[in-house]
Formats: C-alpha cells, sequence, structure tokens
C-alpha cells in the first residue's frame, strides 16, 4: 500500500512539473521498458528525432516564457545596460 501510495504521488508530482514546462519532448519508444538497456542506441536516436522535431517550437518559445524574461531582466540591471543596448 506504501508503495502504490508513493508511486501515485510520484505521478501527480510528475503531471505538475510537466504542466510548468514550455516544451515538453516525448520521443516514441514504442513498448521499450526503463530496463531495456540493450536499446540505448535505439532511445537516444529517438531522443534526437524528437528534439529535432521539437527545434521549431522551443526556438518559438525560448525567449517568451517567465524564466527567461527574469533572467534577461537580471542581466540587463546587473550590466546597466539598456533594452536597445542588448540582443538578447
Amino acid at each position: 500500500v506504501m508503495m502504490r501510495a508513493d508511486r501515485m504521488g510520484v505521478r501527480k508530482l510528475n503531471r505538475l512539473i510537466l504542466s510548468l514546462a514550455d516544451v515538453v519532448i516525448r520521443p516514441d519508444l514504442g513498448d521499450m521498458s526503463w530496463l531495456d538497456f540493450e536499446r540505448v542506441d535505439f532511445a537516444v536516436e529517438q531522443g534526437i528525432q524528437a528534439a529535432q522535431k521539437a527545434l521549431p517550437e522551443i526556438r518559438q518559445r525560448r525567449r517568451s516564457g517567465w524564466l527567461w524574461r527574469w533572467l534577461r531582466k537580471r542581466l540587463l540591471n546587473h550590466l546597466s545596460l539598456g533594452e536597445d543596448k542588448v540582443w538578447l
């Protein structure tokens, strides 16, 4: 019962974390299990393909997320630069 409750908590936390992400990349691994160590090359290739497919969305969102805006503002303040002097 405790293990099941723990898994339920982990799933709920994972859903929360994913809901906060700007982009989620989900490679198509079919029926592959996390124990399929001999299929690592396949998993990596699928991950590369999924990341390449997501690149347009990543590029679109990379400068629109709250974290990017916060970091940019902190950097500009730290460097004492105006908005017109930085390409970020």
